[in-house]
């Protein structure tokens, strides 16, 4: 779960201040979504497999 969060925080941490940078309204939302799917394929890859 932590890793989740992680990715979230991150992705959306860089997705506002682009945003904030560009004057820009829409990186937020995307850093978040690329923040939870990048986390979803790291723990399948990493901990899906047997």
């Amino acid at each position: 779960m932590s890793y989740l969060i992680g990715g979230i925080l991150v992705y959306g941490g860089l997705g506002f201040g682009l945003d904030r940078l560009l004057g820009s309204e829409f990186l937020l939302p995307t850093g978040i979504i690329l923040g939870a799917g990048l986390t979803i394929l790291m723990l399948i890859f990493r901990y899906g497999r047997t």
